[in-house]
């Protein structure tokens, strides 16, 4: 196996370095949308709707000529319909189809907690976890475009998120029985997992930024974008176990080996 080409730092440390930066990534294309979806959606022009609406009818029971409201000053109903400025987005999204849209994650990411671990083992953690949060990018690059189309495009696009994202904490729970010794592995969870939290302290911001300084569909690009980084540093820094890695050191590659090993014995 070599020296260690990375000095000092050890890939046990790197490997929690990659899965905390993975995590952020994992819970930013999870949560963007939450704070996104009020820049896309016009919200002027459904309460210009809904105005209309109960103003239409209004008219019809106090017989007022909507057609000649001239003389109507501003506060009226039919002035503040007439004063709504369109804001915001493109969108004229209701209740109903923001709420779909923002919940078709948690259907697709139900799905696959089930089977990841299963596909882990198939596969391997370093193809599962890589490939599901490379395809999440993916799939967050073509959010803006799925949004234009329909909206039902977008609900199964964001399923297809919740189902490519679902597997990756199934993946991280067995490279943490493949790389980390038990006295090591709370220190690992707590450090490496902060990611996902720290995810989310993030994206509101970060996206409030982009959409101000460009718009939101920037947003969904800016972190498709630091995806794809994450992923190539991923494929290059990390592998299935101590084992597999050919860049590990021989100190640390009979470290992880004896502890690793005295569990399995101690198991068996």
């Amino acid at each position: 196996m070599g020296n260690n080409s990375w000095g000092n730092v050890s890939c046990l440390s790197i490997l929690t370095l990659m899965v905390f930066w993975g995590q952020i990534q994992n819970y930013m294309m999870r949560s963007n949308l939450n704070f996104l979806i009020v820049t896309m959606v016009n919200e002027s022009s459904v309460m210009s709707q809904q105005t209309l609406s109960n103003t239409t009818d209004i008219s019809e029971r106090c017989h007022i000529d909507l057609d000649n409201v001239g003389s109507l000053n501003k506060t009226s109903p039919i002035g503040i319909v007439e004063d709504l400025a369109t804001t915001s987005g493109s969108f004229h999204w209701d209740a109903w189809q923001r709420a779909f849209i923002l919940g078709a994650n948690s259907y697709g990411y139900l799905c696959t907690q089930i089977i990841g671990g299963r596909l882990t083992e198939i596969y391997g953690v370093k193809r599962i976890y890589g490939f599901g949060l490379l395809g999440s990018g993916i799939l967050t690059a073509l959010s803006p475009w799925a949004a234009y189309q329909h909206p039902n495009f977008l609900v199964a696009l964001r399923i297809g998120i919740g189902l490519l994202t679902g597997v990756t904490f199934p993946s991280l729970h067995a490279m943490t029985a493949r790389w980390v010794p038990v006295e090591r592995r709370s220190r690992f969870i707590s450090r490496s997992y902060f990611g996902s939290t720290f995810g989310l302290i993030i994206t509101f911001p970060m996206c409030a930024y982009i959409v101000s300084w460009w718009n939101w569909e920037g947003a969904f690009y800016a972190i498709s974008f630091i995806t794809g980084i994450w992923f190539v540093f991923w494929w290059i820094l990390v592998f299935d176990s101590p084992q597999d890695h050919p860049r590990i050191s021989s100190d640390e590659l009979e470290y992880l080996n004896t502890l690793i090993g005295r569990e399995i014995d101690h198991k068996d």
